[in-house]
């Protein structure tokens, strides 16, 4: 199976490895590389200084092969209303890997043969990432034995069975974001992340707050200023204890447990999305 790109601007998805449209070539910025600096010991010694992940640039050639210009034209028109809040898609195989970007730059080239080549180059605005949707019934431990059946349907996978644990792990280079929806009847909901041992890394309760059966509660803890809880859409960090690591998120490559109850002990359903980072691609 041959790798894919592809661009994604508003609501549209367009395949960057169409031959009868615009096709990407000589793709670089996929890996990694650092931004360092070192400090002279001497004798030929050295010791870091400054060490972290530098922004990615993304370039390449994009060619344009039927009807050039007009299918040129076409992709920039699309493009350019959304070139600062871009996302590059990069499916090497099943799997695709997602990065934020911003447009640096197409140049416009010269037909030939007819094809139209177009150097275009991408700066990226955070890691590569993958997200993934788990929904499932956090089981309270006295009602493991008696949840036999799962009434619910989803058009999606639904990886978390009758189980006392509720197990959630991601992969990635950094610890993964989380994306925790709850909706339904809840006093004092409590969000917890532990280890399989039972240590807590991090947890979140809103204390006094009284959820109705039809309002919506989420929190995420993605980067970028992006973390929040809210309630209907409204702003609920009010509710939460500021000496709690509430903005939790999941240890690379490692499985973990999440609660997910309230006050009254109540049985809450959850939708979760996994945002795992990854550093190079």
């Amino acid at each position: 199976m041959k790798r894919k790109f592809f661009l994604v601007c508003g609501g549209d998805r367009i395949n960057l490895s169409d031959t009868h449209g615009a096709f990407l070539v000589n793709p670089s910025g996929l890996g990694f590389a650092a931004n360092l600096a070192f400090g002279n010991l001497g004798n030929g010694f050295f010791c870091t200084t400054e060490s972290g992940p530098a922004q990615p640039g993304i370039t390449g050639d994009l060619n344009f092969a039927n009807q050039p210009y007009v299918s040129y034209r076409a992709f920039v028109k699309a493009v350019m209303p959304y070139r600062d809040s871009l996302i590059l898609v990069y499916k090497p195989r099943l799997e695709e890997y997602r990065i934020d970007v911003e447009l640096e730059y197409i140049q416009k080239g010269e037909v030939r043969r007819g094809m139209l080549t177009c150097p275009i180059s991408f700066r990226a605005k955070t890691p590569w990432y993958s997200d993934k949707t788990e929904v499932f019934r956090v089981i309270q431990p006295e009602t493991v034995n008696s949840a036999k059946i799962n009434p619910y349907k989803y058009s999606y996978r639904y990886p978390v069975l009758q189980r006392e644990k509720n197990v959630i792990r991601a992969g990635g280079h950094i610890p993964a974001a989380l994306e925790i929806t709850v909706k339904g009847a809840s006093y004092a909901p409590k969000l917890e992340l532990k280890t399989l041992n039972g240590a807590t890394l991090g947890k979140m309760t809103l204390g006094g707050l009284a959820l109705a059966k039809d309002e919506t509660l989420v929190m995420s803890s993605r980067y970028g200023g992006e973390h929040g809880v809210w309630v209907g859409g409204v702003n609920a960090c009010s509710y939460i204890d500021l000496n709690d690591n509430n903005f939790f998120r999941l240890p690379p490559n490692q499985s973990c447990i999440l609660d997910i109850s309230d006050a009254t002990h109540k049985t809450l359903d959850a939708v979760v999305r996994v945002y795992a980072y990854y550093l190079g691609v």
